[in-house]
């Protein structure tokens, strides 16, 4: 797994929240926030492997750091989850 790839996929973690939390002040009607939905996601994803973190690709983590890693991710998706909504 490359740093560029790590690193967007948290941005990736924050964009999921920021949409929860969109979704919940109810500002868009339900066709609407898909496609918001739909451009904040692809939007983060090509910001971040494409500019933000470009200069990353060729950096790459020991497998078994990646795995621990992408273990170490969910548990904070998990951990934030239920401080947010309990």
């Amino acid at each position: 797994m490359s740093y560029s790839r790590f690193f967007t996929s948290i941005l990736g973690v924050i964009s999921i929240f920021f949409l929860f939390y969109v979704q919940e002040l109810g500002i868009f009607e339900k066709w609407q926030f898909y496609i918001f939905f739909m451009v904040v996601f692809v939007g983060t994803q090509a910001l971040g492997e494409r500019v933000l973190f470009r200069r990353f690709e060729e950096k790459r983590f020991h497998p078994q750091t990646a795995v621990l890693l992408v273990a170490l991710l969910f548990v904070g998706i998990f951990i934030a989850a239920n401080v947010l909504y309990p």
